[in-house]
């Protein structure tokens, strides 16, 4: 986990993430306007955008280039839930 958020910190935005280790992905449903990363075992490191509300594009997804901070959330399997 240490790795993917070492990662984020050095990252000067979100899109840059779309071609790093961990498989970043945009989630939807109940945890739209979050991401999630890969780790190991099935757990993924959970993030969102730190602006309330997050920067969209005009198809209503997460603009991923204007998102320049974020909160780690948890980490977890939400397949499970």
């Amino acid at each position: 986990m240490q790795i993917r958020l070492d990662d984020l910190d050095a990252a000067a935005n979100m899109a840059i993430m779309r071609t790093a280790p961990g498989q970043w992905e945009e989630l939807s449903r109940d945890r739209a306007g979050q991401f999630s990363a890969r780790l190991h075992g099935g757990l993924r490191l959970i993030v969102k955008p730190e602006k309330d509300p997050p920067p969209r594009k005009p198809d209503g997804g997460l603009d991923w280039t204007a998102i320049d901070a974020i909160i780690a959330l948890e980490v977890t399997d939400y397949h499970d839930h």
